[in-house]
């Protein structure tokens, strides 16, 4: 499943997010499974792994590795005014997944 970035849009795939994306963040490899073995939450603002993320383009708005408020891909991208200007943002076939998914859902 897509989150998406509350700022420039992105979609990020949570399982990624949990588990891929901490180990391109520099930390040594047994910090960082570590990180992911509790289940990917920061103990603080000052938690290393926290500091890692930050220096990559992260930033959270709690000790959730799922609660970002940007992400590195903001730096090349404008804030989004609202869901529907993301929503319009996203690719094509990211819509049909969702309109697909959505009209499932419904039935």
């Amino acid at each position: 499943m897509d989150i998406q970035c509350p700022s420039c849009g992105e979609p990020w795939d949570t399982y990624h997010m949990r588990y891929d994306e901490p180990y391109e963040w520099g930390e040594a490899r047994h910090v960082t499974k570590d990180f992911v073995d509790a289940g990917s939450r920061f103990s603080g603002p000052d938690d290393p792994m926290c500091k890692a993320a930050q220096a990559s383009g992260w930033q959270f708005a709690s000790n959730s590795i799922l609660s970002f408020t940007s992400c590195p891909s903001c730096k090349g991208r404008s804030v989004l005014a609202d869901a529907l200007v993301r929503r319009q943002s996203w690719p094509s076939q990211l819509k049909s997944t969702v309109m697909t998914t959505t009209a499932w859902l419904l039935i």
